[in-house]
């Protein structure tokens, strides 16, 4: 069973959660002096906002990859696989969030919820071009 859009947002927001505030800690315990050290404000603010998205971007990568979901994904019951019901692995999670930027774009993962709404084994841009399927854990093990 391919998990849709309501689901998949209840998982984002629990990893919205859990990236945001260690990342939010470290930020006022380390990184605000590293920033400060920048000659110029925009090399400080363009390394602010890389910080977070590459912190996100290799959370759902490492997870998705070696745990078959994100603890928001694992938590709600679903994995991330391949069509065969197998572990996605770090190669698709790779892929499958390098395209995360495309659903976000022009308006905050419109489209990525557009497509998974629409599609019939409801895969955003990502998913379908990885290979991967958002499903309930539950149906993995029916197979």
């Amino acid at each position: 069973e391919c998990k849709g859009v309501g689901a998949r947002l209840a998982a984002a927001v629990i990893d919205s959660i859990l990236v945001s505030v260690p990342a939010g800690l470290l930020y006022v315990s380390v990184l605000a002096d590293i920033f400060s050290g920048f000659e110029s404000m925009e090399q400080a603010a363009i390394a602010e906002a890389a910080f977070p998205a590459l912190l996100a971007f290799a959370y759902y990568v490492l997870f998705e990859g070696w745990f078959g979901g994100t603890l928001g994904k694992l938590i709600l019951g679903m994995r991330v696989v391949k069509k065969d019901g197998t572990r996605a692995g770090i190669g698709r999670a790779f892929f499958r969030n390098l395209l995360r930027i495309l659903d976000f774009l022009p308006f905050a993962y419109l489209l990525g919820i557009i497509m998974v709404a629409a599609s019939s084994t409801k895969q955003r841009l990502g998913d379908r071009i990885a290979g991967t399927y958002v499903v309930a854990r539950k149906s993995l093990a029916r197979r």
